[in-house]
């Protein structure tokens, strides 16, 4: 839920869930007039329009309709890992899966479209990509669960890496965006996704190396993202060259930070 000014218990909440239909309801119960000297109420819904695609539900009713459809989803392109992470709260493991899809696979492109603009939520710089571009990667996290003898999946996370021509036959995966949802944050998800692009890369033999521009946060759990980077390179090991640009810790300028192992 936000609170939004211009109005006397005005409130705008969203979900999502499965294919991340979003549900925005808008209410308030008053409303500023002339009296206010210029002030106006906040067009909302204008706002939320420029960000959220078109389809979203206003209404309760339509959203438990398209809830109740939403059951036969499944996710997008082949599974490149699967793991466990354990829950001390429910006492017992969950399975997750993290798949490579594109935009060939039917339905994605509507998909990535409303997974988007939870980084406008989440991470401050964050910027839409060109989706009519054809070297640009996309690796979704989901949960699989079973509810009512039905095997269900979540969206956990994503990652988004563009692959750049390196002369003369070489290519430069670079990752662009990385946003682990807050329901999930803090179970190791972030690292798990970014070992397994790395590890899908560089067993390819026209992989130069992997870099990327990592805008902070990478997760919003408050966790630094070189931190998480550091992790990776330690797990991985000698085999990994991994180029990162970030952010200087005092915010002074950019620097570029390199890993490597002589084999």
């Amino acid at each position: 839920m936000v609170l939004v000014p211009g109005a006397r218990n005005r409130w705008l909440g969203a979900s999502a869930r499965w294919k991340l239909i979003h549900y925005v309801p808008y209410h308030y119960t008053s409303k500023v007039d002339e009296k206010f000297e210029e002030v106006q109420a906040d067009d909302v819904e204008s706002k939320i329009r420029e960000i959220i695609p078109p389809g979203f539900c206003s209404g309760t009713d339509d959203f438990v309709s398209l809830l109740e459809k939403e059951v036969n989803f499944k996710p997008f392109g082949p599974i490149i890992h699967t793991y466990k992470v354990y829950n001390e709260e429910a006492c017992e493991e969950f399975t997750y899966e993290i798949h490579k899809a594109d935009l060939t696979c039917p339905g994605f492109r509507e998909y990535h479209e409303r997974l988007q603009t939870f980084l406008m939520w989440f991470i401050e710089t964050a910027s839409y990509i060109d989706v009519d571009d054809e070297r640009w990667d996309y690796f979704v996290v989901f949960e699989k669960y079973n509810k009512d003898g039905t095997t269900l999946f979540a969206t956990v996370g994503y990652m988004t890496v563009y692959n750049y021509y390196v002369y003369p036959d070489k290519t430069r995966p670079r990752v662009s965006q990385m946003l682990i949802l807050p329901p999930f944050q803090s179970e190791g998800h972030g690292a798990q996704l970014l070992e397994t692009v790395h590890r899908y890369y560089v067993t390819s033999p026209n992989i130069l190396d992997v870099t990327g521009i990592v805008e902070p946060p990478i997760c919003t759990n408050g966790i630094d993202d070189v931190h998480l980077l550091d992790f990776i390179v330690i797990k991985v090991g000698e085999r990994l060259i991994l180029v990162i640009q970030t952010h200087d810790a005092l915010n002074l300028a950019h620097q570029e930070r390199v890993w490597g192992c002589s084999i």
